[in-house]
């Protein structure tokens, strides 16, 4: 198994927190890269990073947010007021 495989199965049962980021190339740069850009979901790219020994993932949505995730999800827009996806 490759180590990038670990990495993807590991992360798949530790908890970690997500942020939206609109360039994930900039969001990576000069950090520890666990997992490197990938689109696991057409419209997505994420990548994973470690920060002070927590995994942290960066989505990078090609459309906004609650137009890619299938189910109801709520969202902080950058001035904090909620919008919720139909």
């Amino acid at each position: 198994m490759t180590l990038i495989a670990l990495c993807q199965n590991w992360l798949k049962t530790v908890p970690h927190i997500a942020f939206a980021v609109e360039d994930i190339n900039i969001a990576i740069k000069g950090k520890k890269v666990l997992i490197k850009p990938n689109s696991p979901a057409k419209g997505t790219t994420v990548a994973f990073i470690e920060d002070n020994g927590a995994p942290i993932e960066f989505i990078q949505f090609e459309n906004k947010e609650y137009e890619v995730w299938p189910n109801k999800c709520v969202y902080l827009q950058e001035n904090y007021t909620r919008i919720e996806n139909p």
